[in-house]
């Protein structure tokens, strides 16, 4: 019987600081640029997505709900529309 990692370690507490704080700073950057792209929400969704599997946490933490919320509003995003004009 394997067992699977359920809870992050103390030691991968420092690890999980800096993740979740650059992923933070990125999230809100995107969110608040009127020029983001699709791509950008794309990755951005797909940072989430990395980091939610790499420290699986109990889903009524407050982490995950983070996580949770964040993702939904990075698919939900009105993303900008393409530049058309030459101006």
């Amino acid at each position: 019987m394997s067992y699977e990692r359920i809870e992050t370690t103390l030691c991968d507490a420092p690890e999980l600081a800096v993740a979740v704080r650059s992923l933070a700073l990125r999230a809100h950057k995107v969110m608040n640029d009127p020029m983001a792209d699709a791509e950008a929400y794309e990755l951005l969704a797909r940072r989430i997505s990395r980091l939610r599997r790499r420290y699986p946490v109990d889903a009524r933490s407050s982490l995950c709900r983070w996580l949770t919320n964040l993702l939904r509003r990075v698919e939900a995003a009105n993303l900008p529309p393409a530049m058309c004009s030459n101006r």
